[in-house]
């Protein structure tokens, strides 16, 4: 390759390579954190990643070794050490590998000759996709944020997703400014995703226009022990229909609240609900369909805005909704879809909030419960230490193992002094099998798999888990560099 390479750029070869390189980088990070997607026609060159909510909520496809939002958020409030890649790590990762094809570009413009055709429609590819790099690093840390907003009620955190998205949407204007007339308009990447960046451009005002409006929500209520969305229920759908018809997930629902219609019954398992029999119609919203929520249609006209209040339901008469609660007095906030408030104070009784509705007919789009007093403390932000360096790590992997016999395997770290727990993660090469973990009893590190797990019918994999005391750590092997787990014959 790098002879034809030489062939074709003379000496700007190397340099054209590296920027190959690192471009294909570019497209396996985004795809390995945040393209995973049972449609395989959603072409990740042009595509934004589906919208911010759901952005949030699309699982890794290296699940094993990359934490989702939901999963880096969730470990970062309760403290919980991972070697997984964070939502940060990634960003820094597609920074990086931006500046890496920026850097080969520019060395290989000043050796390419002039003229050169190969060249000329090559570096456009090169820096769109050193953009959508730089892009999907912006979005991403917006989406760790907001899900941290979504989680604690933070403002600073939905201060930080703004900024990002607004970033990431200055980086799309660039892409769309550059791309207009240089490529086809009516660019075909499967059935679905057709046209070029500019038709993504409403996708991208989509995200930022969202966040201000959960800016406002907050502005208005704050942080609360309760809220609730009053709509229609979102419809949960199955089979090779999901691509055309509405979306799977909740786009009715405003973050931070709990969806209701009018048939939820209050149960102690929920905690919240109806507890009367009355007339209760819900008037509902245009779900936004699934090829929109993905960023894939063109022209999107059901794009998720202003969800809290839109939706409502409608009553009449002696209506009673019941919250569990703790003891205390609390201020009841009624939305109402013209975006006014009433209110209500009311005290606990018997582990519960019962609320009345107002007599006569009523239309509510929520209710926001407050309890008297100060809100609770934020919860204290935990970050992955950076003081701590990958350790020399050793493995020996055997040649074979015997089905039905136990199977030590040990490991080698220098140095153990910032080790905080070592775990070894295994299964037959077989992909319903789940994993299975054995922590080592530290400053020893051998692990013995039962006999048990080890079948004639499958070979077997495995690799380890470093955590360190800084809530971060490494795997072995490491995936950044070589096959992430290592497999041993079984006979």
């Amino acid at each position: 390759w790098l002879r034809e390479l030489e062939r074709r750029f003379g000496p700007a070869a190397r340099d054209v390579l590296e920027a190959y390189q690192q471009s294909s980088r570019v497209i396996n990070e985004i795809v390995a954190t945040h393209m995973a997607d049972p449609n395989m026609y959603i072409w990740p060159e042009i595509n934004p990643g589906g919208l911010i909510d759901d952005y949030i909520d699309v699982q890794p496809s290296d699940w094993r070794f990359i934490a989702s939002v939901p999963e880096a958020v969730h470990n970062r409030i309760a403290g919980v050490a991972s070697a997984k890649q964070t939502p940060q790590q990634t960003l820094e990762q597609l920074d990086r590998i931006a500046s890496n094809v920026d850097h080969a570009v520019e060395r290989a413009k000043g050796k390419v000759e002039a003229g050169n055709k190969e060249w000329s429609s090559s570096e456009p590819d090169f820096r769109v996709l050193a953009w959508m790099a730089r892009y999907h690093a912006r979005k991403m840390l917006a989406a760790n944020h907001l899900e941290y907003f979504y989680r604690t009620g933070d403002p600073d955190a939905l201060g930080v997703a703004k900024s990002e998205l607004t970033n990431a949407l200055n980086i799309w204007k660039t892409l769309v400014e550059f791309t207009v007339g240089l490529y086809p308009g009516q660019m075909v990447y499967g059935p679905d995703d057709i046209g070029d960046w500019k038709d993504k451009l409403p996708y991208v005002r989509c995200d930022l226009k969202l966040i201000e409006e959960r800016e406002t929500i907050f502005k208005q209520f704050g942080r609360f022990d309760f809220g609730f969305d009053f709509g229609a229920p979102a419809p949960r759908l199955r089979g090779p229909s999901y691509r055309r018809d509405l979306c799977i997930g909740e786009n009715n629902v405003e973050p931070r609240f709990l969806p209701v219609d009018p048939e939820r019954r209050y149960s102690e398992a929920t905690g919240y609900g109806w507890t009367t029999d009355g007339t209760r119609k819900a008037v509902g919203i245009p779900l936004t369909p699934y090829l929109e929520v993905r960023s894939v249609a063109k022209n999107p006209t059901h794009l998720p805005h202003d969800v809290l209040f839109r939706d409502y339901i409608q009553g009449e008469g002696d209506e009673r909704f019941r919250v569990k609660s703790p003891p205390g007095e609390y201020t009841v906030m009624f939305l109402h879809p013209d975006h006014t408030t009433s209110t209500l104070q009311l005290r606990t009784e018997s582990g519960a909030l019962n609320i009345p509705f107002p007599q006569g007919a009523w239309s509510m789009s929520g209710l926001v419960i407050k309890r008297s007093g100060s809100p609770p403390p934020l919860p204290q932000r935990k970050q992955k230490s950076e003081a701590y360096s990958r350790p020399e790590i050793l493995h020996a992997p055997p040649q074979s193992a015997q089905a039905g016999k136990s199977l030590t395997l040990t490991l080698h770290i220098s140095p153990l002094t910032h080790a905080s727990a070592v775990r070894l993660y295994y299964r037959p090469v077989h992909q319903l099998a789940q994993f299975k973990m054995i922590e080592a009893d530290l400053p020893h590190l051998t692990f013995t798999i039962p006999g048990e797990d080890i079948s004639l019918k499958w070979d077997l994999m495995y690799y380890f888990e470093i955590l360190d005391k800084g809530l971060g750590g490494w795997f072995e092997p490491d995936p950044r560099v070589r096959t992430p787990y290592f497999v041993v014959r079984t006979r």
